[in-house]
């Protein structure tokens, strides 16, 4: 698995065993380099052993490593934010596996908090921030929070999308779009069959999100009509290579 910046886990090839082994043997190995640097990368390397747990159903040996994971990037010379916020998100997961109620209330509070000590959440982590916290709200039955807060979460993420879909190549821009999709994924799947009044508030966030990397995409193309003309061709291509750089 990886941890992504944005707080999921992702599988990749590969077995999980040997991927254990990679990160214990990084571990030792920053052990022994003793820079300013290796505390926050030991980390990373037990944040990814406790990964391999979790991809085990091993949690309570996952959540052992989480903590220590995040207590050492803590006390390092110079923390390492991300694995700040992703580590927290990834206690809400470990958490949820072992149906702990009172331990995910805690970790809402710990990454709620952490938010709001560093100023977090008017930045590009907001929105990934606010779907965990009402990852953590669904999961405690705090509907109403959980609501109001994956719309939160969707409308932030999908102001970066436009500012990333804009400005990335295509290939590029569908992946991150494809990365986020967890997120607007919460929104509808909280406006189930149990809940009609929610449909419509869902279907809009849906609409606006797919339409606006479709009209993106389509912008940068010439019409057909168009394509042909290679004087047009080269201005509208040094024309979408400008706006990427605004």
């Amino acid at each position: 698995i990886y941890h992504d910046e944005d707080g999921t886990l992702e599988p990749i090839a590969g077995k999980t065993l040997a991927r254990e082994i990679y990160f214990q043997e990084g571990e030792v190995g920053l052990q022994m380099a003793g820079n300013v640097a290796s505390g926050q990368l030991q980390a990373l390397c037990i944040l990814g052993q406790a990964g391999v747990m979790y991809a085990e159903h091993r949690y309570p040996e996952a959540l052992t490593l989480l903590k220590r994971g995040i207590e050492m990037n803590e006390s390092a010379p110079q923390p390492e934010l991300t694995s700040m916020v992703t580590a927290r998100t990834h206690g809400i997961q470990y958490l949820e596996a072992l149906g702990d109620s009172a331990g995910v209330d805690s970790a809402f509070a710990d990454l709620a908090a952490l938010g709001d000590r560093r100023g977090l959440r008017h930045t590009g982590r907001g929105p990934i921030i606010a779907h965990w916290l009402a990852h953590a709200d669904r999961f405690l039955g705090r509907d109403a929070d959980a609501w109001k807060g994956a719309l939160e979460a969707d409308n932030g993420i999908r102001e970066r999308l436009r500012y990333n879909v804009e400005r990335l190549p295509d290939v590029r821009a569908l992946e991150i779009t494809r990365k986020r999709s967890y997120i607007l994924n919460q929104v509808l799947d909280m406006a189930d069959a149990n809940k009609p009044e929610r449909w419509e508030t869902a279907w809009d966030h849906l609409v606006r999100t797919r339409g606006m990397v479709r009209a993106e995409l389509a912008r940068r193309r010439l019409p057909a009509e168009l394509s042909l003309d290679p004087e047009v061709t080269s201005v509208h291509a040094a024309w979408v290579t400008a706006q990427k750089k605004l």
